[in-house]
This record gives structure tokens, C-alpha cells and sequence, in this order.
């Protein structure tokens, strides 16, 4: 990675107090001296190894038991060690008189390392992007969660029962407000299942693209900033049961997502009532205000709720069932590494059902391995 001569002095100038330390300075380290490093302060832990090993080119030490990498330096004539372990950043330091500096080399880092962000990363991070050089979280199921908690909550709640009987009128009447309560909750757990589910339903398309489109030419970056519709299209075509679903989709979408996501407002004109001068205020839609969400108390039922329910489940099976080794990928958790080899490497494998199944666990045991620090 070229640094341009004038950064490159700036560097010099920022860095002054930290100097090259030979590894065997490890010994002079206190083990006893170290305090943990808040997430907060290096949130991207790899940024802060570049910069101690790559701009600095400070050695690494051997591994100790359950860590990722230690770098050894002096700070002012001290020695000191950052370490990544499996829970988290530790720095330690040479054992001296008086208190230690370890704030003091956290800030100095903390600030030298924003400016190596905007002044090298930054470009670099772009050129990469554009060379397809980078990878997508797999976030299927932190969103699946959501959907699936929305659903059964509101599964629950349409499908709870007021059993107590009474004939005395005011028990009557408590019982029928609570009903009522049951079912505007159940609804509103509705509304929110419908959103995380267009939301799940995104990232799904965007993670199983790669093996939809295969050796087909297509621009992720700008799919992902594409509206789901035409994500969908894109992925899934639009013919067939395909198409059916798509249309039912799109009917949600409208009616209850948009609507509930845009201030409670229907397209176009619909929400408007317009003056009947002497009669009232009278809803743009007329007499097909019955189709409106906002003509009942609540927007949706059980019936409705369970119809909207089976054509996300069908959907899920028809993704299931056409793009097989995609599904599996979401399923699996890993993240999509876009880079041209480790791509192909991926769809080629994925080609054997009996040898992706085995890939993914493998890279998934690796990965295991990785975050528990098990070299």
C-alpha cells in the first residue's frame, strides 16, 4: 500500500513517541500489569493491528493461549503489549516505578488512527469496493429473529381467549375491552412482523444473488440500492408461482407496510376526504373505503393475519425449493465474501449438494475456531 511522502512525514511526526521494540522485549512485560481495552475505543480491531504492524511495522509476538495476535512497542522508552483476545483487547506494559501509561498510549492511538482513516483507508477502502474486494455481513438470522418473535407474538395474542363468563354487564363489558386490547396488540405485532419480514426479505435476495445469477453479469452494489421489488425481479424473475407471489406481495407491501411506514397515509390520493358541502367530509375512495386499513378499528384480523403468514411461508419454500444452495448459505450464517476466487470457489462447490453441506460446515468450525482462538 503506497502512503504519498507528505503523509508518510505526518505519520513520522504523530508516531514520535512510539518506537520498535524487539520481541523478546516481551519478557520485560508485567503480566500482571494489563487492563482490558473498551470496545468503544478500537471498534475495528483489524484497523488497529494494521496500524501497529503495517504503518508503525512493529513485530508480533507468539500467541499465547486464546489470543489472536500481541504487538510489542515502546511508548516514551516503556515497553508495552496490545493483545486481541477471545474476549477482547488487553494492553499490558514494562513493569516501572509509578502508575502506567495505558490511557495515555489508548488515546494517542485512538486519534492517530483517525487520522490514518481519512488520510489512507478511506481511498483504499473505495478502490477495493470497486474491485469487488469485500464481503457482506450475513445478518439472516438476527432478522429472521425479529420476524419470527413479531409473528408469534402476534399469533399469541389474536389466538387468546377471554374465558370468564358472567352475566353481570359491567364484567360483560371488561371482558369485550379486553378482547379489543388482545387484538389492537396482536395487530400491532402484525404490522411490525410484515416490516422485518420485507426487511429479512431483502437481505435474503441480496445473499443468495450470487448463485441465482451464477456466471451472469450483474452489478451487486447497485442491487443492494434497489427497491425489494425489483431486487426480487431481478433474483427470482417474475413468472409463474413466482410471479403469483410477487403480486400478493406487492399488495401487502402497499396496503399495510407503506401505508403504517409513511405516517398512516395510502397512495396517491386515498387518504384525502374531500368536502361534500353540506354533507360532510367524504373519503377520496368513496364506498371502497370498506378496503381501507384505517375503515376498521384495526387494520388487519386473525383471518388476515394467517393469509399473509402463508404467503411469506410460501415464498420462504419457494426460495427453499429453486435456489437450494442459497438458502442454505443464509441459513448457514457465514458471511458472503465477493472477491473473484473465494466467489468461484464457493458456486463451484455449491454445484455438489452433499459437498456444499460439508463446506459450510467446515467454514463454519473455522470460523468457530477463529473467534474462541483456537490456532
Amino acid at each position: 500500500m503506497y502512503v504519498q511522502p507528505e503523509i508518510q512525514n505526518r505519520l513520522d511526526i504523530l508516531f514520535k513517541d512510539f518506537t520498535y521494540a524487539d520481541p523478546i522485549s516481551e519478557n520485560l512485560i508485567d503480566d500482571k500489569s494489563y487492563i482490558s481495552i473498551s470496545r468503544e475505543d478500537f471498534p475495528v480491531e483489524a484497523i488497529l493491528l494494521f496500524t501497529l504492524h503495517k504503518i508503525c511495522k512493529f513485530s508480533s509476538i507468539y500467541r499465547w493461549d486464546k489470543m489472536h495476535w500481541g504487538i510489542v512497542f515502546k511508548y516514551k522508552g516503556i515497553v508495552n503489549m496490545i493483545s486481541s483476545h477471545k474476549f477482547g483487547l488487553r494492553i499490558y506494559s514494562q513493569k516501572v516505578d509509578g502508575s502506567t501509561n495505558h490511557k495515555e498510549v489508548i488515546n494517542k492511538l485512538k486519534k492517530n488512527i483517525k487520522f490514518i482513516e481519512t488520510k489512507i483507508l478511506a481511498q483504499y477502502a473505495e478502490e477495493q469496493i470497486n474491485s469487488s474486494n469485500f464481503t457482506i455481513q450475513n445478518n439472516f438470522h438476527k432478522l429472521d429473529n425479529q420476524y419470527m418473535y413479531f409473528r408469534y407474538e402476534a399469533q399469541k395474542l389474536f389466538a387468546k381467549e377471554i374465558t370468564r363468563k358472567d352475566k353481570d354487564f359491567t364484567k360483560v363489558l371488561s371482558n369485550y375491552l379486553r378482547k379489543k386490547d388482545l387484538e389492537r396488540e396482536a395487530v400491532y405485532n402484525a404490522l411490525s412482523m410484515i416490516d422485518s419480514y420485507f426487511s429479512r426479505l431483502e437481505h435474503v435476495l441480496v445473499l443468495i444473488l450470487p448463485f441465482a445469477k451464477k456466471d451472469s453479469k450483474y452489478e451487486i452494489k447497485k442491487i443492494i440500492g434497489q427497491f425489494w421489488s425489483e431486487k426480487y425481479i431481478e433474483v427470482l424473475g417474475c413468472k409463474g408461482l413466482s410471479k403469483k407471489i410477487y403480486d400478493n406481495l406487492i399488495q401487502i407491501k402497499e396496503k399495510y407496510r407503506n401505508t403504517f411506514a409513511h405516517g398512516g397515509f395510502e397512495k396517491k390520493s386515498q387518504s384525502f376526504h374531500f368536502h361534500l358541502e353540506g354533507y360532510g367530509a367524504v373519503p377520496a375512495t368513496m364506498s371502497d373505503y370498506k378496503n381501507s386499513v384505517h375503515f376498521t378499528s384495526t387494520p388487519l384480523n386473525e383471518d388476515k393475519f394467517i393469509e399473509i403468514v402463508k404467503i411469506f411461508d410460501e415464498l420462504d419454500r419457494y426460495i427453499e425449493e429453486n435456489l437450494v444452495a442459497g438458502w442454505k448459505f443464509c441459513q448457514s450464517g457465514l458471511d458472503l465474501i465477493m472477491d473473484r476466487s473465494s466467489l468461484k470457489n464457493m458456486l463451484e462447490v455449491s454445484q455438489d449438494p452433499d459437498n456444499f453441506e460439508h463446506w459450510l460446515q467446515n467454514e463454519n468450525e473455522r470460523l468457530c475456531n477463529y473467534i474462541n482462538a483456537d490456532y
